[in-house]
């Protein structure tokens, strides 16, 4: 819902349509956790996370128009992505490459190469689309390689921060009740 409405621009349009068509990666998003054990761990845990982070971003572009939104959803939409390369959605357990390399790293390279394929795909996007994967984290003790440094890389890292944390607390509010 939140690309058909918002996603004005043609060039963010493709790289969001690039990923959206890949059905490996799609099937592997709908049943993917959201995390190990900390917050959205289940199937399906990651794509209701993102989901939620988009929905966020997207009422914070209403409050700030300065920033782009185009760039700052196809972010939020793609903050997590590696994720699904990260655990295996049946074990919840690390990947091989997950737990080497690890979610941040696997989605910079899984952009990297969709826009590669993206024939004259603007450098100044990918380098925002890279730098919000990269610093959504937001903390170098966080494991976050780069300190958020742009609007949409700010928003992203604290929707993400508070999709996160509601979560885990909704769920340890949840076993407790049990």
């Amino acid at each position: 819902a939140c690309f058909d409405r918002n996603i004005a621009d043609p060039w963010i349009r493709r790289v969001i349509d690039a990923f959206l068509t890949d059905t490996a990666i799609i099937e592997r998003l709908r049943e993917a956790p959201g995390a190990q054990n900390w917050h959205n761990a289940y199937s399906g845990g990651l794509l209701e996370h993102t989901y939620e982070v988009m929905i966020i971003v997207e009422k914070m572009a209403d409050l700030y128009p300065a920033m782009d939104k185009n760039i700052a959803l196809c972010g939020a939409f793609l903050h997590d992505i590696g994720k699904v390369f990260e655990l295996n959605s049946r074990t919840f357990e690390y990947t091989n490459d997950g737990g080497l390399l690890g979610h941040i790293a696997l989605g910079f390279e899984l952009l990297s190469q969709k826009i590669a394929l993206l024939d004259q795909f603007p450098h100044e996007y990918a380098t925002h689309l890279k730098h919000i994967i990269l610093s959504h984290h937001g903390e170098y003790e966080q494991q976050s390689p780069i300190l958020p440094k742009t609007l949409e890389a700010t928003v992203v890292y604290h929707a993400d921060e508070l999709v996160s944390q509601a979560n885990a607390v909704k769920e340890l509010i949840g076993s407790q009740r049990s």
